[in-house]
């Protein structure tokens, strides 16, 4: 052979071997690992009694799977009825919102008067969808319908769970359930019976549809028959529990659940959960999960089984144990999650660790919790911002009609103290008038503060107007021994503000943090963040031992401190002049300890 033939041997043999990695790369392992080589022993001795043994292990899995989906369809059932009631009440909430009142108080006039109301329009559509209302009835006191949203043919209260409101509806032809709440308001023209409901219907439960593995049915006697009122999908609902179904459920256990029948073996995993008005049933939840386990019948004797299940113990323990945590450990993370959600904890994240449709349903019911979350941030925020803004027509009242007697008092003290024949006794009770008096007067003027917008408004950078707050503090700071660290990222964004009243504000925060640290020093972090959606966020953040979690929530409230001296007005007056400025400003505390104030305000718009 010539050294050319030899070459071209040598690089077709190359070729060869970089077309056979994987083979290459197996003999190495082989060779190198002793671990593959016990795998694959006890793979090729435990072959044949697995393969008969795994439909016992099947039935393990399945035996612990179906248990943990029931609970959880359990929380699930439980978490709609929770749903229905949180609904009638949330009604009730917005049926006291200003805008609801005026509203109801110029349909009943303008009803009585005999004026002819238009027809319901686009405006009043989405008027009725932002207050999350389907139906709205105006009755007289002797129970004559005077207006309605909707053909109302019949409206009558069913009964259902203790403190829930459910209402059957006929009306359109249509027959529908839903749940509401009913008042007598007070208007100008008298008294009307008002109701708002919303429908049981597939946007109840914002997306629950996306869960396209669970069905959620809702049974109730209509007409002395049990009949669907509502259903989370469109899949085609079975028959209504038999008379036998509903004399089993009335006898369960109160936190008892039924085992849905009819439904195909290894298909899906149902449960029917009772709903009780007192002792008595009147009404049954369906819920059923779609899984696909297929099982196969087991084989041989009952002899051979044992003899199998004694060879082949430990391996089938262990991979029965493995694959049944690795099924059922989510669902009961999940299960956990939504009784956690359930009694109101909106916080709750599932981790999402692949694409299957467990994984799909852990994804929508974290979107679910986040929505949750947002809509009770969002809720708070409003009530808050009503009780403010009462709080600041209370307030200018309050100043107009005392501060004109304190002038008085204060200017006759000082004209009394003044005359030569008065003892050092007498003096000293005057001075104690006019000084209590002018402490009056300032507490006015703290407390005007909730009722007087942003006066003279400038427009500076973010960074500037944080200087001339800290500039107003400076000296505490130092003198308690706190170390102060301020980062700018707002790039120069510009804000409009009332310089005096964000000054006051930006020194209340640094204060309130300042006496949270008390006199041992600690650390304030200030933080300005970079524009977000037109915004911008000052963060401060001490190292103080946190809010205490019952006063979280009403941590703006006036009047709210936990000083021996406080007047409770400085966080108070720090809502006030942001919300002023149309920002907001949130607290919350941080996993390592301390309290975190967010203080967020609209970036100035340029001029054109």
């Amino acid at each position: 052979m010539s050294e050319s033939q030899g070459e071209a041997k040598r690089d077709s043999d190359q070729a060869v071997g970089r077309r056979e990695p994987l083979v290459d790369r197996l003999r190495r392992v082989w060779r190198n690992s002793i671990r593959w080589k016990i795998v694959a022993a006890l793979v090729a001795v435990s072959v044949v009694p697995m393969l008969i043994t795994s439909q016992i292990a099947a039935s393990v899995v399945s035996a612990t799977y179906t248990d943990n989906v029931q609970s959880w369809l359990f929380q699930i059932g439980r978490f709609f009825l929770a749903s229905v009631k949180r609904g009638g009440e949330e009604i009730g909430l917005a049926m006291g919102a200003p805008e609801m009142l005026h509203r109801v108080d110029r349909i009943a006039a303008k009803v009585r008067s005999g004026e002819q109301l238009p027809p319901p329009g686009p405006k009043q559509a989405a008027f009725m969808g932002a207050l999350g209302f389907d139906l709205l009835t105006l009755r007289e006191p002797d129970g004559r319908l005077i207006y309605s949203n909707l053909p109302v043919d019949r409206l009558e209260r069913l009964p259902f769970e203790q403190g829930t409101e459910v209402y059957l509806y006929r009306g359109g032809g249509k027959v529908l359930m839903m749940t509401g709440h009913e008042r007598t308001v007070e208007t100008s023209t008298g008294p009307v019976h008002v109701f708002a409901g919303a429908f049981l219907d597939a946007s109840f439960i914002q997306d629950i549809e996306t869960i396209g593995s669970l069905d959620m049915t809702l049974y109730y006697p209509i007409g002395g028959t049990y009949r669907q009122v509502y259903s989370s999908s469109s899949k085609t609902v079975g028959a209504a529990p038999s008379a036998e179904v509903l004399a089993e459920l009335a006898d369960l256990p109160r936190g008892s659940y039924l085992e849905q029948d009819g439904i195909e073996q290894g298909a899906s995993i149902g449960i029917l959960l009772p709903v009780r008005n007192g002792a008595k049933l009147v009404g049954v939840v369906a819920c059923a999960l779609d899984v696909d386990l297929d099982g196969a019948p087991i084989a041989g004797s009952n002899r051979l089984l044992w003899i199998i299940f004694a060879t082949g113990m430990g391996l089938a323990v262990v991979a029965g144990i493995a694959l049944s945590s690795l099924v059922t450990r989510r669902v009961e993370r999940l299960a956990k999650g939504v009784s956690a959600v359930a009694a109101g904890d909106f916080t709750q994240e599932m981790p999402v660790e692949g694409h299957d449709e467990l994984d799909r349903l852990m994804i929508a019911f974290n979107a679910m919790s986040a929505q949750l979350q947002d809509y009770r941030q969002l809720q708070a925020r409003l009530r808050r911002k009503e009780r403010f803004a009462t709080l600041g027509e209370v307030a200018a009242g309050f100043a107009h009609e005392v501060r004109n007697p304190l002038g008085i008092i204060k200017t006759t003290a000082e004209l009394v103290g003044r005359k030569p024949d008065l003892t050092e006794a007498d003096r000293r009770r005057l001075g104690y008038v006019a000084d209590e008096v002018r402490r009056i007067d300032q507490l006015i003027r703290d407390f005007l503060v909730f009722a007087r917008p942003a006066q003279r408004t400038s427009t500076v950078t973010a960074a500037s107007l944080l200087e001339r707050g800290l500039g107003l503090c400076g000296d505490e700071i130092a003198r308690r021994g706190v170390a102060l660290d301020v980062k700018d990222a707002s790039g120069g964004a510009l804000l409009t503000v009332d310089l005096d009243q964000m000054a006051q504000a930006f020194l209340n925060l640094v204060l309130n943090a300042l006496d949270a640290m008390g006199e041992g020093g600690g650390s304030l972090f200030i933080e300005i963040a970079p524009p977000k959606a037109g915004n911008l966020s000052f963060l401060f953040r001490d190292t103080g031992p946190g809010i205490p979690p019952a006063l979280l929530e009403r941590i703006f409230d006036p009047f709210m401190t936990t000083k021996a001296h406080g007047t409770g007005l400085g966080l108070a007056t720090v809502f006030a002049i942001v919300e002023g400025h149309g920002g907001w400003i949130e607290a919350r505390n941080l996993e390592g300890g301390g309290a975190l104030f967010e203080l967020t305000l609209p970036i100035a718009i340029p001029a054109s």
